[in-house]
């Protein structure tokens, strides 16, 4: 918060406008420190005990509001369909939470597409054939299924992993914590790839 107020200082009142050099600075600096503050974060809610605020939740409406938050730069070449199920029962789950898995997985999706491809999100209920492996007959699932370059089928069995990531400048946090957030919905998360395809995840939720 110090280091953010003395660069908006400098941008606003210290430096001219016209200093162009030193306004780019300025602002790679600014970018430094949110990606710094991202990283702490990660780190932060990777080690601590999630506490869940349960409550009656949409899917369909989760989703939409944490596409709304998603940079709009970071969709600029993605064509993303939405295939919603209007049948789908509202569960008991943290929106937060959940809604931060979803950021997640949709800026994953975009960011391995690079300079574009298409993102299917899709929502269903699944009731009476089972599918959970903890065992539930009802729950509600959510895909992301993408067409980027897909993952290697040796990096696969690692892509929960804390710390283990294909991105230069990824911390390997991300996804570690989208499947204990599912997990402690006492959910799964899961994921399937082939190289030059695309990749998909796929999230079940049980509707108790």
């Amino acid at each position: 918060q110090v280091i953010n107020a003395g660069l908006y200082l400098l941008k606003e009142e210290i430096v001219p406008k016209e200093d162009v050099k030193s306004q780019r600075t300025i602002q790679q600096m600014n970018n430094a420190v949110l990606r710094a503050t991202g990283f702490l974060n990660s780190f932060l809610n990777f080690s601590r005990p999630f506490e869940l605020k349960i409550g009656q939740v949409n899917i369909n409406e989760l989703i939409k509001g944490a596409l709304n938050e998603v940079p709009e730069e970071t969709l600029s070449n993605i064509e993303v369909k939405q295939e919603l199920s209007s049948e789908l029962p509202k569960i008991s789950v943290d929106f937060d939470l959940l809604k931060q898995v979803v950021v997640n997985l949709v800026k994953n999706a975009a960011e391995a597409m690079g300079e574009g491809g298409k993102l299917w999100i899709r929502s269903t209920h699944i009731s009476g054939s089972g599918g959970l492996q903890i065992g539930e007959k009802d729950f509600v699932q959510i895909t992301f299924e993408d067409s980027g370059p897909g993952i290697p089928e040796e990096d696969l069995p690692r892509i929960f992993d804390p710390f283990f990531t294909t991105k230069g400048k990824g911390t390997g946090l991300g996804l570690a914590i989208c499947q204990r957030i599912i997990e402690a919905h006492k959910g799964e998360i899961e994921v399937k790839s082939k190289v030059g395809i695309g990749t998909t995840f796929t999230i079940r939720l049980p509707n108790p």
